[in-house]
C-alpha cells in the first residue's frame, strides 16, 4: 500500500507520547515493504528526510507564552487555524496527494495544522482515511470559545474518516460524552512496547526498594505533585528504605520546590531522558514500582506499560487508559488517586514480595506477547487495506479555493462576532 501518514509534529520533533508513537507504527509499517509518506509541520534544522515532508504550518497554541500574550480576537483566530482549517496547509496536502498518490491516509494529531480542513479536504478528494486517536483531538477540534461549536461539528462529523482508532475506551467515552459522535467505525487499539524483551524478572522485591515516576512533562495532571505525600505516607507506614526516581521536565517551580525541600533525600530528579534512553536504564538498572498517579482521564499511559516490560511493578490510577487493559492483582495494581491509596498498594507490594513477582512476570509475558508493534501493527494493517478499497477518484482541484474561502470565513466570524460562532 502507498500510505500517507500526517501528524502535527514528527520526530525528533514532538509533544509526548502520541508523536513518538506515530513515528514507530510508521516504521514498522515500512519495514512490512509498505510505501509510506509523512507530511508535517516545518522544523528548523532537520533535513536529509527523503519520505517525511515538514512543510506545514503548526499553529502557536502549545506555546502558552505566545497566546498569552495575544488578544482575545488574536487568539480565537489561532485557534481556529489550529482547529479548523489553515488554507496554506490544505495547499501542501493536496499537492503532496497529487505527487504521492496514496492509496490510504493514516491521520494522528491534527490539532494544530487545521484539522477539520484537512480531513474535509480528503473527504473531497476521494481518498480513504484512518484516524488514530490518543487524546480527545475530535472534540477539541470542535471546541471555539470554551464550548462546543455546532458549525464545526457538522462539518467534522460530514468529514468523518471510515475508521477511527482510539488506544482506550476511556478515550472513546470522553469523546462521546464531550458531545462529538462521528459516523465511522470504531475500534479500540491499545499501545505498545518495542524492542526484544528481557529475561524475566527473578528478583523479588526487597529494601530497600526503588520507586520511578517517568513522563514528559512532571505535572498535577500526571500526579507528580501527589509524590511528596505518598512518599510521607510510605514512611508513616514503617518503610523508610528506597528512593524515588523522577524523570521528566518541570515546568512548576512551586513542584519542585515541594519535593526538594520535603524529601531531597529521597527523590532523585533525573531530567528529561528519551524513551531509548529510559528504556536503556530500566534494562540496565531496573526498578522496583512505577509509581502513577495520572488523571483519570489519562487516554492510556504508554509509560507504565513500558516500564513493566522491564520487570517494573506499576501501580496505576484505578479508571485511567491503561487499567481497563489489564487486571488488578494480575497485570499491576490499581489505586484510587490520592497518597493514601498509593501507598497502601506499595506496601501490599512489599508485603508479598513473592505474589509481587509473579504479577511482575506475568505482566510481563503478556506484553511481549499481545503489546508488541509488531503485533499491533498487524491489526492496523489490516484496518488500513480495509479502508484503501473505499479509494475513490475524484479531482481535487476545487478543494484549494473552498479551504481558502472558509478560512476568509472564519476570520470575518472571528472579528464580527468574537467568539460567539455555531
Amino acid at each position: 500500500m502507498r500510505i500517507l501518514v500526517i501528524s502535527n509534529l514528527y520526530p525528533p520533533m514532538f509533544l509526548g507520547g502520541y508523536e513518538l508513537a506515530c513515528a514507530q507504527i510508521t516504521e514498522e509499517l515500512r519495514v512490512r515493504g509498505h510505501q509510506v509518506a509523512v507530511l508535517t509541520s516545518a522544523s528548523a534544522g532537520i533535513s536529509g528526510e527523503s519520505s517525511v515532508v515538514r512543510a506545514m504550518s503548526l499553529a502557536r497554541i502549545y506555546e502558552e507564552s505566545v497566546m498569552s500574550s495575544l488578544s482575545e480576537r488574536e487568539r480565537l483566530r489561532e485557534w481556529t487555524r489550529a482547529a479548523w482549517v489553515n488554507d496554506d496547509n490544505v495547499a501542501i496536502l493536496i499537492n503532496m496527494i497529487e505527487e504521492f498518490n496514496p492509496d490510504v491516509v493514516y491521520a494522528w494529531n491534527l490539532l494544530g495544522i487545521g484539522g477539520i480542513g484537512l480531513l474535509a479536504a480528503l473527504s473531497a478528494a476521494g481518498l480513504p482515511v484512518v484516524w488514530h486517536l490518543e487524546d480527545s483531538i475530535p472534540a477539541q477540534l470542535c471546541i471555539f470559545g470554551g464550548r462546543l461549536n455546532a458549525l464545526a461539528l457538522r462539518t467534522l462529523q460530514r468529514a468523518a474518516p471510515r475508521y477511527v482508532l482510539s488506544c482506550s475506551a476511556r478515550l472513546v467515552a470522553e469523546i462521546v460524552s464531550a458531545g462529538v459522535q462521528l459516523p465511522s467505525k470504531w475500534i479500540v487499539c491499545p499501545n505498545w512496547v518495542s524492542g526484544h524483551a528481557p529475561e524475566p524478572r527473578v528478583r523479588p522485591l526487597k529494601a530497600p526498594f526503588r520507586l520511578v515516576h517517568a513522563v514528559a512533562t512532571a505535572g498535577s495532571h500526571k500526579g507528580s505533585h501527589l509524590l511528596a505525600d505518598i512518599c510521607a505516607q510510605l514512611r508513616m507506614e514503617g518503610f523508610s528504605a528506597f528512593t524515588l526516581d523522577l524523570y521528566g521536565a518541570i515546568s512548576d517551580p512551586a513542584l519542585l520546590g515541594t519535593l526538594i525541600a520535603r524529601f531531597g533525600d529521597q527523590i532523585n530528579l533525573r531530567g528529561a531522558l528519551s524513551r531509548e534512553q529510559l528504556i536503556d536504564t530500566y534494562r540496565d538498572n531496573p526498578y522496583d514500582i512505577f509509581v502513577f498517579p495520572t488523571w483519570s482521564r489519562e487516554p492510556f499511559g504508554i509509560a507504565p506499560l513500558e516500564a513493566a516490560a522491564y520487570g517494573c511493578l506499576p501501580i496505576v490510577t484505578a479508571d485511567c487508559g491503561i487499567a481497563e487493559w489489564f487486571v488488578d492483582g494480575v497485570h499491576l495494581l490499581k489505586a484510587e488517586r490520592c497518597p493514601s491509596a498509593f501507598a497502601r498498594r506499595i506496601v501490599e507490594a512489599l508485603e508479598s514480595p513473592d505474589k509481587t513477582l509473579e504479577t511482575i512476570q506475568r505482566a510481563q509475558r503478556v506484553i511481549w506477547r499481545d503489546f508488541t508493534v509488531e503485533r499491533i501493527a498487524t491489526v492496523i494493517e489490516v484496518i488500513l487495506a480495509r479502508a484503501s478499497t473505499g479509494k475513490v477518484e475524484r479531482t481535487a482541484a476545487k478543494v484549494n479555493n473552498f479551504a481558502r474561502f472558509a478560512s476568509r470565513l472564519i476570520d470575518v466570524l472571528v472579528c464580527e462576532h468574537g467568539g460567539a460562532i455555531g
